[in-house]
């Protein structure tokens, strides 16, 4: 096989398009050329996908699916398209966490096949095998960055402002993100005073909340750098034209930042300017062992997007790879298992993590992800969120959660952490079943609905399977009904609601604290929708220095092996305050890097 070198000196930019042509063929006769669509039955709606034949080979397959959810089934309609123009079959796996939309795209794929009157053993034939006629590459630079989220484009466009050169990206997904494309976009700062000690004041105030909301098991020290980094990230962001809401108050020492658009369109804004920089980001390329020279590690071998090897020599490896959600096999802990579901970003497989304990560096707090409140499985382990949803359902209505026996266990618009334990340790199946009433129900349907979470169509059928399915959502002209409906006792669901409605008609404190405590109304209809505890991150990782410098079973650094973001364990303890942090990582290495 030929073997190229390349020394990364210009801008080389190679983006996913969902129009690919492949060089391989069928056997003749296989298509009757031309364009043809189809539709299938997502999770949150209709996918479409387009598919154009040449007589003996697929040139092209476009996926659109505008209610799927991001960075889930979004994933799939990014990927498959892809991988059905290479391997010119549909014989290909789905996408591990978004199985039913990659069902979707599949199913349409082979209608718009058999209109262009394609039969079994062409439409299922053996997937061709482009590697066998890739070319294996070498490339140089100074700096490999493995992962494309918000601490690897930080640390490309970062360590090039500070005049690092020969800088490479690369990225195993079709698309830029990661976990920072799903998430919503708050960000936590400190208030700058003119007074210097107020403001350390302030910095130690927010490194406390940290500490506290991760219920005070974090790593102190990397707890104080997220701590201290986080202004100076926010003002970062802002002369690099990403969009930022909220400002100090008068005498408050933290300071609640935010995303316009949400943390997606922040991270598309880095990208962009890491793409006017000239820095070259490489999509669809899996990185898969460290190189290693001794104790010093030199490079990364990977894998390229038509299945070529490539091997880069670098003089610094940043791994900014994630985390491992979407890997169950890296969870220490498995018997949480049963009671979360995963409802981030499907390229979290720990890729970073597998690779660093390759060449002997130790990783810590594996056992431990994010858990938040409050989320709805769409298929075994895997789910999604219903934060907007509960938001509002528990202040302006007299909806409830309970456990599997019935009982009110937590308040249920309080600690999110808090929640999720509760649905994981203090209910029999470790579920929390909300339930509503008529007012309750159309304020939770109005709000999935303008999410595109679950649509109205969508619930319809949910209530239509009347719990026969994964994901439950039941309808009953009275409690017992409902309660049947979703397996609970109905005689135990109704003592729990008249208890809550007469303490709440007294106007007494509620006994879990809860400040809104509407009644729920006594006339039917009722509805249930059974929740679990989700994650989307997760918290073990590697240890770093303060310069990021990977640490080694002697807490030493492991020569030209540099770590930044959700890689990085225990930064927050037992809950998530990732996107500054992974910002500020990413920003600060390359100010660490470029001194």
């Amino acid at each position: 096989m030929g073997m190229g070198r390349t020394r990364w000196a210009a801008v080389l930019v190679l983006a996913l398009s969902l129009v690919l042509v492949a060089g391989v063929s069928l056997a003749q006769g296989g298509f009757t050329p031309g364009e043809y669509t189809a539709a299938a039955a997502g999770f949150g709606g209709e996918v479409t996908v387009t598919v154009e034949v040449s007589e003996d080979s697929i040139l092209s397959v476009r996926a659109e699916g505008p209610n799927e959810t991001d960075g889930i089934g979004s994933t799939a309609i990014e990927k498959l398209p892809g991988t059905i123009v290479e391997k010119q079959t549909l014989a290909v796996d789905t996408v591990a966490g978004c199985t039913v939309t990659s069902k979707a795209v599949l199913a349409a794929a082979e209608d718009a096949l058999r209109q262009a009157g394609a039969e079994d053993a062409v439409i299922f034939s053996a997937p061709v095998d482009a590697a066998d006629a890739a070319q294996e590459e070498e490339i140089d630079c100074n700096l490999v960055i493995v992962g494309a989220g918000a601490a690897g484009l930080s640390a490309a466009l970062s360590a090039h402002e500070n005049g690092v050169e020969d800088i490479l990206v690369i990225e195993k997904m079709p698309a830029i993100g990661g976990a920072t494309a799903m998430a919503g976009g708050g960000m936590p700062g400190y208030a700058v005073s003119e007074d210097a000690d107020e403001t350390e004041a302030n910095i130690e105030e927010l490194f406390l909340h940290l500490c506290k909301i991760g219920k005070f098991s974090s790593n102190a020290r990397l707890t104080m750098m997220q701590a201290r980094l986080s202004t100076p990230t926010i003002e970062w962001l802002k002369s690099e034209g990403v969009g930022i809401t909220g400002e100090p108050v008068e005498g408050e020492a933290i300071v609640n930042y935010g995303c316009e658009g949400r943390a997606a369109t922040a991270i598309n804004t880095v990208y962009q300017r890491v793409l006017e920089e000239g820095v070259p980001v490489m999509l669809n390329t899996r990185a898969t062992h460290l190189i290693t020279n001794g104790n010093a590690v030199v490079g990364v071998e990977a894998i390229g997007e038509n299945g070529q090897k490539i091997t880069i020599h670098a003089g610094k490896v940043l791994m900014a790879t994630g985390g491992y959600g979407n890997n169950t096999d890296l969870i220490t802990d498995p018997s949480i298992l049963d009671r979360v579901i995963y409802y981030g970003p499907v390229g979290a497989t720990g890729d970073g993590h597998i690779m660093m304990k390759e060449i002997g560096v130790p990783m810590f707090n594996m056992d431990k992800v994010a858990t938040k409140h409050f989320g709805v499985e769409t298929e075994p382990g895997y789910g999604i969120h219903i934060h907007f949803v509960v938001a509002q359902l528990f202040k302006k209505t007299g909806s409830i959660a309970v456990n599997k026996d019935c009982q009110r266990v937590v308040n249920e618009d309080g600690d999110e952490l808090d929640i999720a334990r509760a649905s994981m340790y203090k209910s029999e199946d470790g579920r929390l079943y909300i339930v509503m009433d008529q007012a309750g129900f159309d304020l939770c349907t109005d709000i999935l609905d303008q999410y595109t979470f679950l649509k109205k169509d969508k619930v319809a059928q949910l209530l239509e399977e009347n719990g026969a399915g994964v994901t439950k959502f039941v309808k009953g002209d009275t409690l017992a009904d409902a309660a049947a409906a979703m397996g609970l006792d109905g005689a135990k669901l109704e003592e729990t609601v008249a208890a809550y409605n007469a303490n709440a008609a007294a106007g007494n404190p509620d006994p879990f604290k809860r400040a809104n405590t509407p009644e729920m109304s006594t006339d039917g209809p009722f509805y249930i929708l059974q929740t679990v505890a989700r994650f989307a991150t997760s918290l073990g990782g590697v240890n770093i220095s303060d310069r990021f410098e990977v640490l080694d079973v002697n807490e030493q650094p492991v020569p030209g092996l540099y770590a930044a973001g959700e890689v990085v364990g225990n930064i927050d303890g037992a809950y998530a305050e990732y996107l500054v942090w992974c910002f500020g990582s990413g920003m600060e290495f390359g100010n660490v890097i470029g001194d």
